[in-house]
């Protein structure tokens, strides 16, 4: 399993206990670099896509960066799942 994340909304202490699994590779890195997404998804079987810029604080504090994330991100993941 790849878990690639920017730890923007929770620290890697929150999934320490799976990153030491060896079945898991973390990778940290941004769904808006799509290039760097793109060598980590080319030989995969399945994504599950769960970045997303969330809360409340977040959106307010940082719209246009949460927008941004959401919509280019999923765009960037969707485009790479169908290629």
């Amino acid at each position: 399993m790849t878990v690639f994340d920017d730890n923007s909304t929770g620290p890697i202490r929150n999934i320490e206990g799976l990153v030491s699994d060896k079945r898991l590779k973390f990778h940290k890195g941004s769904i808006l670099d799509k290039s760097e997404l793109e060598r980590h998804v080319k030989d995969v079987d399945y994504i599950f896509h769960l970045a997303a810029a969330v809360g409340v604080f977040n959106i307010i504090e940082n719209p246009l960066s949460s927008l941004l994330t959401n919509m280019r991100g999923t765009e960037n993941v969707l485009q790479l799942a169908n290629d």
